[in-house]
């Protein structure tokens, strides 16, 4: 029998946090692995399939754990672009990134507005 909505929100924080840091890890071993051991890719693909089927049994939507990792990914390598920066430019850079921060004028601002009001609330729940 298909699960509601509702009970596909319904989830324990432990769990996505046991299903992100066990993807994470294994995204860590993929790259150190790319080049001549695709085959190892493959693999480790699979390992994190099984992590989401699991995590998704668990009442985790695949999609959003899909997601929080690619999320988590982008917020570290800006987090590490930044942090390359000579600290002259990296103020620079900050008082830029503080100078831009009303995206009201974009054209998918209310789109990005729902998606981060969701994104808070997957957030909230890994907290």
């Amino acid at each position: 029998m298909p699960k509601s909505e509702t009970d596909k929100a319904e989830f324990k924080a432990s769990h996505v946090k046991e299903a992100v840091k066990r993807i994470e890890g294994i995204n860590e071993e993929k790259l150190s692995a790319r080049g001549s051991y695709m085959n190892r890719c493959a693999k480790l693909n699979e390992r994190i399939n099984a992590v989401v089927d699991q995590a998704s049994r668990q009442g985790i939507e695949a999609k959003a754990l899909r997601k929080v990792i690619r999320v988590r990914a982008k917020r570290e390598a800006a987090q590490a672009e930044l942090d390359k920066c000579e600290a002259e430019l990296r103020t620079s850079v900050e008082a830029l990134l503080r100078a831009n921060n009303d995206p009201s004028d974009l054209p998918l601002f209310s789109h990005a507005m729902i998606t981060r009001g969701a994104d808070a609330g997957v957030e909230a729940r890994l907290n």
